[in-house]
């Protein structure tokens, strides 16, 4: 890149308030119903897969063996649990 990698300039990079404008108007809208729908499929999900978990602790245990199996149920439950943890990250973002 002939060193013009370190070269980037604030000009460079768009203004926050030009991104806002090509966004839909309707996306800054809040609409708590919503919100809550999500809020519940979340609080539900993690719950089921924490449940399924202890379930698996008892049904397989844990063993070398069962890597597989709980390496499978950590990038689901990790998934699933990523919308609490974005919700607890942005509740300190106002």
């Amino acid at each position: 890149m002939k060193g013009k990698a370190l070269s980037i300039k604030a000009e460079d990079f768009p203004l926050s308030k030009d991104i806002k404008a090509v966004i839909p108007e309707d996306c800054f809208e809040a609409d708590t119903l919503t919100s809550l729908g999500y809020l519940t499929v979340s609080l539900v999900g993690t719950a089921l897969c924490t449940a399924v978990g202890v379930g698996m602790v008892n049904a397989i245990g844990t063993s070398i063996l069962t890597l597989p199996i709980w390496s499978a149920y950590a990038a689901v439950t990790g998934t699933v649990a990523m919308g609490l943890w974005v919700l607890a990250h942005e509740c300190g973002k106002f």
